[in-house]
């Protein structure tokens, strides 16, 4: 079982995490929900450090990830915090025999913290992922920007990926990141937006404009997909700065 424990603090802000543990569905490196999990706790261990800059204590060993702030939490750690949170529930709530997610209150989150912290701090958590021998791109994450240069929405496309055995624990991990990223906007932030779905494409756009908050979330979501693009090239290609507005008519809701 993959097991995440969010920590809080008195006002109820979150101030770390720990996801720990293994599906033991498939084998090593070929885990989608393992490649799921890892790829929501690991784009925000990545904004927090590289987007958002804040001091925190970290911990990676043997597939577990934990983080607990030096800074105190604001609205944008907040946001960000949420976007794994919520991804995560996703996943419980999609197999609730593999995922478990647990609150742990201020009282206990030092003792929790404390628990967790091993000795090894390699953050590479490398597994031995499966090769893809394709043509041509199996997913394209296209990112529109304001004038400001701020996120203000983005849409995800997927092209003939099921004939693709070896695709789908890359297919897991961005879909994991995209579908919480999208929750955490609409039902968290509960931002006023145009969006479309289908089951293999999904974009949206905020009709107000974007602001700190919605930016630390969208990078949060930017930042994994970008690490998949370097790491995998040919799962996803990233066109950080599309200048055209989302036609969100393209595809119904």
């Amino acid at each position: 079982m993959i097991v995440a424990e969010i920590y809080k603090q008195d006002d109820g802000k979150i101030i770390g995490f720990s996801v720990d543990g293994h599906s033991n569905q498939a084998k090593h490196g070929y885990d989608i929900y393992c490649s799921a999990a890892s790829m929501i706790s690991s784009s925000v261990f990545l904004c927090l450090r590289d987007f958002l800059k804040r001091d925190f204590e970290w911990d990676a060993a043997h597939g577990r990830l934990m983080v607990k702030l030096k800074d105190e939490p604001d609205d944008l750690t907040e946001a960000v915090f949420q976007t794994m949170l919520i991804g995560l529930k996703l996943l419980e709530e999609d197999a609730p025999k593999i995922f478990k997610i647990e609150m742990i209150e201020p009282d206990k989150a030092a003792e929790a913290i404390l628990q967790n912290k091993g000795n090894d701090t390699d953050q590479s958590r490398e597994e031995n992922l499966p090769k893809l021998n394709v043509r041509k791109v199996k997913i394209r994450a296209n990112i529109y920007r304001n004038e400001a240069g701020k996120i203000s929405g983005f849409s995800i496309e997927e092209h003939d990926t099921k004939s693709i055995k070896e695709f789908k624990i890359y297919r897991a991990a961005v879909w994991a990141l995209v579908s919480g990223t999208f929750a955490c906007i609409r039902n968290y932030l509960k931002c006023d937006m145009n969006f479309g779905k289908t089951p293999r494409r999904l974009k949206m756009q905020l009709k107000n404009s974007p602001d700190e908050i919605t930016e630390a979330v969208l990078q949060t979501m930017l930042i994994g997909l970008i690490e998949v693009q370097k790491k995998i090239p040919q799962v996803i290609k990233v066109n950080e700065n599309f200048p055209a507005e989302v036609k969100i008519n393209d595809f119904p809701i």
